[in-house]
C-alpha cells in the first residue's frame, strides 16, 4: 500500500495511512487570523506485525500560506527537520512534483517529504519538528510515538498470508501505549465485476485507545463508507474465491486523533486540535502501523502461504 498513509488524516488512500476527508490536501482548515501559516506533519514508522523490530520511516509535511486577501499558496524553500530524543534526526525534502509522490489531487501547499528503510526513531519515542521559513519564522511541535504494535495470532511470509475464501479472521494486537485512536486502510481486489488488480480503497478510523481487536473484513465494513451494497453483501462473510486484499492498520496518536476527531473520533477530557505553533499553527501527529496482504484461496501445497491465523467463530 502506499506510504502516503503518512499523509492521511482521516479517509484517503493515503496513507493513510493512511490514508485514508481524508489526506492532509482534503483538510480544510478555519483561518481565525488573516494571513496565517499552517504546517501539518504526519511521521509514521511502519514495522513488522510479528517481529517488531525498527522499520520504515517516512515523514510528510505540507505547508501552506493563507493570506487575509487572495488564495492560500505553498510555501516553498522551508528546512524542515524532525529530530529524536535519541539525537537522531531526518531533514525532509521539498518534493518538485506532489501529485501523485505526496498526494493524489491537487492542493495548495508545498510539500516535503523524508523517508529512511531503516527508521532513525523507535516506537514510543518523542519526536520534536522545527520548521524556519525563508523568510525567518519559526514553527515546532512534538509528539510521542505510539508504542510498540505487534499483532498475536498472525503468521506471515514476506508480508504474506491465505485466507480460507468467505471466512472472516480476527486481527489482534496488544495495548499500545500512547495510542488515541487507529486507522485502518483497505485496499480489495477481484470482488465481483473487479479483476484482481483492479482495488477499490477504503480508510477509517477505528474509536477507542483500548481498542485491541477488529475482525476482517465483517469489522471494518461495519466502519467503512462502502456505498456498494452488492460489495458490501459479498465481502460481510470473508474475501470470496480469488480475491485479494491489501490491509495497513496504524496506532496514532493524540495530536494525530485531536486533528481528525470532528464528526469521526468522540474523546473524553479536554480538545487541544493544534500540535504547532510558532509563527504559524497546524499539527504534527505520529503513528506506529503494520501492512500485509491476503490471499483468498485453498492451499496449493505444502509450502504455499501461511494461513493468517485462525479463523473467527460466527
Amino acid at each position: 500500500m502506499s506510504d502516503r498513509f503518512a499523509g492521511t488524516v482521516g479517509v484517503p488512500l493515503a496513507a493513510l495511512l493512511a490514508c485514508v476527508g481524508c489526506d492532509l490536501a482534503n483538510v480544510e482548515v478555519v483561518v481565525p487570523v488573516p494571513d496565517v501559516m499552517v504546517v501539518e506533519a504526519t511521521a509514521v514508522l511502519t514495522v513488522d506485525p510479528t517481529h517488531p523490530a525498527p522499520g520504515h520511516a517516512h515523514i510528510l509535511a505540507i505547508a501552506t500560506r493563507y493570506p487575509d486577501r487572495g488564495h492560500p499558496h505553498p510555501v516553498h524553500g522551508a528546512s524542515i527537520r524532525v529530530t529524536g530524543e535519541s539525537g537522531q534526526s531526518m531533514q525532509l525534502s521539498e518534493e518538485m512534483d506532489p501529485v501523485p509522490n505526496c498526494v493524489d489531487r491537487d492542493f495548495f501547499g508545498a510539500c516535503y517529504r523524508g523517508g529512511s528503510p531503516l527508521s532513525p526513531f523507535d516506537p514510543g519515542e518523542m519526536l520534536s519538528l522545527e520548521v524556519v521559513l525563508p523568510d525567518g519564522g519559526v514553527l515546532y511541535g512534538t509528539s510521542r510515538m505510539p508504542g510498540t504494535f505487534s499483532a498475536s495470532d498472525l503468521a506471515l511470509e514476506d508480508g504474506r498470508c491465505r485466507l480460507s475464501p468467505d471466512t472472516n479472521y480476527r486481527f489482534k494486537w496488544a495495548p499500545v501505549e500512547g495510542a488515541a485512536a487507529y486507522l485502518a486502510e483497505l485496499g480489495v481486489g477481484g470482488v465481483g465485476e473487479m479483476e484482481v488488480d483492479d482495488r477499490v480503497s477504503w480508510t477509517t478510523v477505528l474509536i477507542g485507545n483500548d481498542l485491541s481487536e477488529v475482525a476482517f473484513p465483517r469489522g471494518l465494513l461495519a466502519v467503512l463508507e462502502v456505498t456498494d451494497p452488492d460489495l458490501a453483501g459479498e465481502l460481510r462473510t470473508g474475501l470470496p474465491e480469488g480475491a485479494v486484499a491489501d490491509i495497513a492498520l496504524g496506532a496514532v496518536d493524540l495530536n494525530w486523533t485531536n486533528w481528525i476527531r470532528e464528526g469521526r473520533i468522540n474523546l473524553s477530557g479536554d480538545v487541544r486540535v493544534p500540535s504547532v505553533f510558532g509563527d504559524g499553527t497546524g499539527w504534527f501527529g505520529t503513528a506506529v502501523r503494520w501492512r500485509l496482504s491476503v490471499e483468498s484461496r485453498e492451499a496449493n501445497g505444502d509450502n504455499d502461504l501461511p494461513l493468517c491465523g485462525p479463523p473467527l467463530a460466527d
